[in-house]
């Protein structure tokens, strides 16, 4: 670790504030907000950018109340788009004109570790974090330290439609899917006499093309089954597709099997195809009965159909398995080594991820929380809950560049479709693609 990263760890330590254990360090048991001066304000100067990829609309209410509140800081908001993030901050580092705080996803973690600083383990123990934050977050804890300050996640769960469901005789929506989706999927899937067209999908499975999560359900599938997706040795990140877990021999190649099967017309799981619409959008237009999406789309969907009756759930399990688990997208805060503000950077990060403006900063941009004392409040509105829920079982995986990611889970799900390649060949060759990318 260089001077300048130990003098900015220290910087962070002094402003958190917490007791003398090992020298001062940022937390001892519960993280405490940032000392207030007088007035009530955050002990933080200058002016503080922070870049993310949520919309300014979100987070304007947010840094206005955060100024208002805070007269010694000025908190500037730069929304970027989520499909260009990752190529506009690496030109902003490439350029040395980078943000005081990146908010960043867990799946940019490979691509800016050696841009941020990172808590070291006498800085944040894994008793500590682990003490205060969900199991997923953990994935923040690299080799070389923390990444950030875990701020938030956004689960993935499954909306369905209660009309179509009731209709065709369901009280309530599968729980697993080695039990009764399989027959819920083959009962409400309405197809004519060619096999081929469908009238009513049960469920949008076994394409990328036109379902936008097919990344996060394979993996939702292929962790249960006990698959870690990727590792970090000594020699960097690498992928672990094609290994075997303690719940079977081939956890990816049968969860891509599984999820490839609802697009094949020769299979009984036939229920989705490239012909139909956007898989969120079929499902607002009342054309299927499930749609797996973030808890963040909740809004959306009812936007977009504000007669649609549906409710959600907790994604699928493994019924032989006493273990949940889900697919989360994480949010840490993260300060740049190269960050012209590291002093004011630290307080505000640490004021937003574990302060009083946490649960404003959440709601502002439709996360769930990761930290446990925050996640123990259960909400009373019934989507929130289930939302809460999911964020305690939710896990990610490190990825390399999440656009080379996209192709390759593309190109692994087509060679299935088009019968080109077995599921575990088709693994075999993503997983090298993977490896290639990191």
């Amino acid at each position: 670790m260089d001077q300048k990263t130990k003098k900015f760890q220290t910087i962070l330590l002094a402003i958190l504030g917490v007791g003398l254990v090992l020298g001062l360090m940022i937390f001892s048991g519960f993280i405490k907000t940032p000392q207030r001066g007088g007035e009530g304000v955050v002990v933080a100067t200058g002016n503080i950018t922070m870049w993310g990829p949520f919309p300014s609309i979100y987070m304007s209410e947010f840094v206005n109340n955060f100024n208002g509140e805070n007269k010694n800081s000025v908190l500037s908001y730069v929304p970027i788009n989520p499909e260009t993030y990752d190529e506009e901050l690496l030109e902003a580092f490439a350029r040395g004109n980078v943000p005081d705080i990146v908010i960043l996803p867990h799946t940019l973690i490979s691509r800016y570790s050696d841009k941020l600083i990172l808590l070291d383990e006498v800085t944040f123990p894994v008793r500590n974090f682990r003490d205060i934050y969900s199991q997923g977050s953990e994935i923040f804890k690299i080799r070389q330290g923390t990444v950030g300050l875990p701020i938030g996640v956004d689960s993935l769960v499954m909306y369905y439609n209660r009309d179509i469901i009731e209709s065709a005789g369901f009280v309530n929506p599968p729980s697993f899917w080695n039990g009764d989706f399989i027959t819920f999927s083959q009962t409400i899937t309405k197809k004519p006499d060619n096999d081929i067209e469908i009238n009513l999908s049960a469920v949008p499975l076994g394409e990328t093309s036109n379902i936008k999560h097919s990344i996060p359900i394979i993996s939702t599938l292929a962790m249960q089954l006990g698959s870690l997706m990727t590792t970090e040795s000594e020699a960097g990140f690498q992928s672990l597709l094609t290994e075997s877990s303690l719940v079977t021999n081939a956890p990816v190649s049968s969860s891509l099997e599984y999820f490839t099967n609802f697009s094949n017309p020769s299979h009984e799981n036939y229920s989705w195809n490239n012909d139909m619409p956007e898989a969120r959008d079929a499902f607002s237009a009342g054309k299927t009965a499930l749609y797996f999406g973030f808890a963040s789309e909740l809004l959306e969907i009812q936007r977009k159909n504000p007669n649609l009756n549906f409710d959600v759930v907790q994604v699928p399990q493994i019924e032989e398995l006493n273990k949940s688990l889900t697919y989360g997208n994480f949010y840490a805060l993260a300060v740049p080594k190269i960050s012209k503000n590291t002093t004011g950077a630290f307080s505000v990060s640490g004021a937003i991820a574990n302060g009083s403006y946490t649960a404003s900063f959440l709601s502002a941009v439709g996360l769930q929380p990761v930290r446990k004392d925050l996640l123990a409040i259960k909400p009373p509105n019934p989507y929130q809950k289930i939302f809460f829920d999911s964020a305690i079982i939710a896990r990610g995986w490190i990825t390399p560049n999440p656009r080379i990611l996209d192709n390759i889970f593309a190109d692994m799900v087509s060679n299935v479709t088009s019968g080109r390649l077995n599921p575990t060949r088709a693994v075999n060759e993503a997983s090298e693609k993977i490896n290639d990318a990191f």
